[in-house]
């Protein structure tokens, strides 16, 4: 069975929050899922995770080397 999420803000939200800094295996699907879903995501959204990919990489807490390059890819897509 394959189910399509559907995108709006608050569904973006905590799928974002809950990997972003996890070491996992969902971290290329959700970044692609928003990365593609971006156009239905408001622009409050868009910015605001922006600004946690923003913190989390000041931080050091984005993730393993390979995360850090998928969350860089959503974030320049999303900041555009």
């Amino acid at each position: 069975m394959s189910a399509k999420l559907e995108c709006n803000d608050s569904i973006a939200m905590c799928a974002f929050r809950y990997v972003l800094g996890r070491r996992t295996y969902q971290v290329p699907f959700v970044v692609e899922w928003l990365i593609e879903s971006q156009s239905k995501l408001n622009s409050d959204t868009r910015a605001q995770i922006v600004k946690e990919i923003d913190v989390a990489d000041e931080r050091g807490e984005i993730g393993m080397d390979m995360d850090r390059a998928e969350w860089m890819k959503c974030r320049t897509a999303l900041a555009g």
